[in-house]
């Protein structure tokens, strides 16, 4: 479903925004 596509997404941009806060930009 889109709904599920545009979810799972958006929960992977959130989750890679904490992990660079919490990791600053090391991963860069």
């Amino acid at each position: 479903r889109y709904d599920v596509l545009f979810d799972d997404g958006y929960s992977k941009v959130v989750r890679s925004s904490k992990m660079t806060k919490i990791a600053g930009t090391s991963e860069k």
